[in-house]
């Protein structure tokens, strides 16, 4: 197939692939492609490792230190709790939009354990991968498919519902998912609804086909990460409470301080008191005794 383009980086010729000629040939060029398992499986490993860390120290917080454990900072806290089940119900659930019918982390040999922590069994990695390498993109890329070389699509932002879409074109008119598209300069696009922020591009007049609009596992742990940190969050909030308590607790500290102060000085009154009573019963006790040992005498 002769092509022609006005660059030498050619980005349409072969699905997903960028070709850039950097000079001309006198026979034909080989163009191979292939999937590294050892690489993906790196990968998995790496956000396994991650996803440990991450429970494992919000149940460090979060454990109320019975048999024999070690309290933690934020012992049985409800906000740690509701985190740690956040990610439990990410890492479970399944991951829609990549053309393929349930993508879970379980086909892959990620599985949580009874402890909460997560394992990787290799050997099943291995075999589901490479079965088919492009599903892995469900864990790692977000992105945009189409059944037709004829459609390209991309999406702005993270507004978007995770599936596949109906696309259909009819002149200078489309819909997606049965709602209308807006356009201008030929690309099609959405605002909102299920497919917010998705762009269509049609090469020649286009067909209809299906669109996939896919979040991956890894942004799907950003955008829970970017929600929990971001300000004015449950975190935020629990961190005011925790502060307001600090300031409540000092406040009741100096009052108790106050307490002890006044207590030991009306103690130390009192001793001081009662030490003088006893030096002078003391001195009294030294008169009659005087007394009793020269009336003793005068009686001898």
């Amino acid at each position: 197939v002769d092509v022609t383009r006005s660059t030498n980086t050619i980005t349409d010729a072969i699905d997903g692939v960028t070709l850039s000629l950097s000079g001309t040939t006198s026979s034909a060029e080989t163009v191979s492609a292939s999937y590294s398992t050892d690489t993906a499986l790196l990968a998995a490993q790496g956000i396994v490792t991650e996803l440990n860390s991450l429970v494992s120290d919000l149940k460090s917080k979060f454990d109320r230190g019975g048999d024999g454990g070690t309290k933690g900072a934020l012992a049985g806290d409800p906000l740690v709790r509701r985190l740690i089940n956040e990610i439990r119900t990410i890492t479970t659930a399944e991951l829609q939009g990549f053309g393929y019918t349930g993508i879970y982390l379980a086909n892959y040999g990620v599985l949580t354990n009874r402890d909460g922590s997560i394992s990787l069994d290799s050997t099943t990695f291995k075999t589901e991968y490479e079965k088919a390498p492009d599903k892995f993109n469900a864990i790692v890329n977000s992105r945009v498919t189409t059944g037709s070389s004829l459609v390209t699509g991309e999406v702005t932002g993270s507004n978007y519902i995770p599936g596949s879409y109906a696309f259909t074109i009819s002149g200078s008119s489309a819909t997606v998912g049965g709602d209308s598209m807006l356009s201008s300069s030929g690309v099609y696009y959405t605002s909102s609804g299920s497919t917010s922020g998705l762009k269509v591009s049609l090469s020649g007049s286009g067909t209809n086909t299906t669109i996939n609009m896919g979040r991956s596992f890894i942004d799907k742990m950003a955008s829970f990460a970017t929600e929990a940190v971001k300000f004015g969050n449950d975190i935020d909030t629990r961190v005011t409470l925790y502060n307001a308590d600090l300031t409540s607790y000092s406040d009741e500290l100096a009052d108790f301080q106050l307490q002890m102060d006044n207590l030991t000085k009306k103690y130390t009154s009192q001793f001081a008191a009662m030490d003088l009573a006893i030096a002078s019963m003391d001195g009294t006790k030294e008169s009659l005794k005087s007394m009793m040992d020269a009336w003793k005498g005068s009686m001898s």
